[in-house]
């Protein structure tokens, strides 16, 4: 068994509260033809308050749950989340790399409160 066997099926094993809170926001691409091809949702880059703000990058497919523009017009600005919806996390690791990686994947989530602090 290794590392790439264990999926973590729910959100509140990585934040025992369900919260987190969106730091950034980027176009998820399909690369099925080893390029970058049409936009097919949103990676959102959450920190997780009850790991000392350790962040995870999660991939939600469809429209932005955020609208896009947000983290553009203040670098100061997140967004609180909770209730992630078909969560799932899989360890992966690079070629020539030692360390995994963890890839998370959600159908969504709800937006608690947006911020911007100037």
């Amino acid at each position: 068994m290794t590392p790439r066997d264990i999926h973590i099926a729910d959100y509140r094993s990585i934040s025992p509260d369900g919260e987190g809170v969106v730091t950034d926001m980027k176009e998820a691409r399909d690369h099925s033809t080893g390029e970058a091809g049409a936009v097919i949702g949103y990676t959102y880059e959450v920190a997780i308050p009850s790991r000392r703000f350790e962040k995870i990058r999660l991939t939600v497919n469809g429209a932005a749950l955020i609208e896009p523009d947000f983290f553009k017009k203040s670098p100061t600005a997140h967004v609180k989340i909770t209730d992630v919806k078909g969560f799932i996390g899989k360890w992966y690791r690079l070629k020539g790399e030692t360390e995994y990686r963890l890839s998370c994947k959600a159908s969504g989530f709800t937006v608690v409160k947006e911020e911007k602090r100037v």
